[in-house]
């Protein structure tokens, strides 16, 4: 497995977590990350990356939420709203190239998710992809928007809003990572096009 692969997937936990257990345990969060048994500068990037993909998770949010408007982020998988925040940062930073960047989530979806998280999660960024690829940064426009966050450094008093919409738990690992199933979302061509989730779907937020 790559160095970067790991560095994502000890983001994709400090990001869980956070969206779990909520801002105030960063300490706890950022702990359990440097207690992995990863090399120090994989477990820094991780924290950095989870920690700049956080900053402008309401952007990410805003975007997963136009494009798959009846599987809203509140009533995603924490793993996978997760992983897509992460995704989203990465692409619309330029930090990663969307091709590369959708795959790398649909991996971590399948190692992390549900059976159907993989399909979810390609679908989507597919769609948030092109609409980043046509106006730029938007993540980080849409994050402004909304919240006006200054860039500021990681440390443990950095305040950030957090909506706990769900229980604390454990981060996800391939052998208990569990969650409710979303809709299959095709890849489709046309960004504007809304996936309808079946009709057996449980729509309990």
């Amino acid at each position: 497995m790559s160095k970067q692969r790991h560095i994502r997937e000890l983001a994709l936990q400090a990001l869980y977590q956070l969206d779990a257990r909520g801002r105030d345990d960063f300490d706890q969060i950022e702990q359990s990350i440097k207690d992995a048994p990863h090399a120090d500068d994989t477990k820094e990037k991780a924290i950095e990356l989870a920690h700049s993909a956080w900053l402008v998770k309401d952007g990410a949010d805003q975007l997963s939420n136009k494009f798959s408007n009846d599987w809203p982020v509140n009533r995603q998988p924490i793993v996978d709203r997760s992983i897509i925040r992460l995704a989203c940062y990465e692409i619309s930073s330029g930090l990663t190239p969307a091709p590369v960047m959708i795959n790398e989530a649909v991996e971590l979806g399948k190692s992390f998710g549900s059976e159907k998280s993989s399909a979810f999660i390609n679908g989507l960024l597919d769609r948030i992809a092109k609409q980043i690829d046509a106006e730029g940064d938007i993540v980080q426009q849409l994050t402004d928007m909304t919240t006006r966050l200054p860039d500021q450094p990681l440390h443990s008093d950095l305040a950030i809003p957090v909506t706990q919409s769900e229980s604390p738990a454990d981060p996800p690992t391939p052998e208990t990572a569990t969650a409710s199933t979303p809709p299959d979302i095709p890849t489709v061509t046309d960004p504007t096009s809304k996936p309808t989730p079946p009709s057996n779907q449980n729509t309990t937020p």
